[in-house]
């Protein structure tokens, strides 16, 4: 009885195995079965926020100064440590 059991719930098994490999081989022939970014493009336009910066405000200047130093000294310490260990 425990044999004829567990061969029926292997079979149902090897069926469900079967039926969802047989769904996934179709390709989407709806919008509701494609994937959400081929069925809802994004426009960026949308999402994007407009940003107002002076740039030719002093402060504005000092601080991308700042961040280009910054990023260079980073780089830098970088290419430095990776000399260390090589040497």
């Amino acid at each position: 009885m425990l044999a004829v059991c567990l061969t029926a719930c292997h079979n149902a098994q090897n069926e469900q195995v079967s039926e969802i490999a047989a769904t996934q081989d179709q390709p989407a022939t709806s919008a509701t079965d494609a994937p959400a970014s081929i069925s809802q493009p994004v426009s960026d336009a949308a999402n994007e926020e407009e940003v107002d910066i002076d740039l030719a405000d002093p402060e504005v200047q000092k601080a991308a100064v700042f961040i280009q130093s910054s990023f260079k000294g980073f780089k830098q310490r970088k290419i430095s440590e990776q000399l260390v260990k090589v040497g």
